[in-house]
């Protein structure tokens, strides 16, 4: 079998430039996601609960404290947000000018 009869068997009728590629407005899933991507969907957006997540920021941070390296920066990227890209300005004897601490929620 050559590598043109095991490509687009299926996807014969869907109409080609010359280079191969899918002409605009073509895709090459017309009918759209399966069904079961939405059911996932609606679960994911019924599981969405200001509790469940406050719940979640607190084990991350509770695991972070126990020395869990990996929750430490997952609880950082999203309570803090991420780190410059260029972490060298934020080092006074540098030069940069440190972040200020941040404020406790309560």
């Amino acid at each position: 079998m050559s590598l043109e009869d095991a490509r687009g068997s299926t996807l014969d009728h869907v109409p080609r430039d010359a280079g191969g590629r899918w002409l605009p407005g073509r895709s090459a899933n017309p009918n759209g996601r399966p069904p079961r991507m939405q059911a996932c969907r609606e679960a994911i957006e019924e599981a969405r609960d200001p509790k469940k997540v406050g719940r979640m920021l607190a084990a991350l941070y509770e695991a972070g404290i126990a020395g869990d390296v990996s929750a430490s920066k997952t609880w950082l990227a999203y309570v803090a947000g991420p780190p410059p890209r260029d972490a060298g300005d934020l080092d006074p004897d540098e030069g940069g000018t440190p972040l200020p601490p941040l404020e406790s929620n309560g």
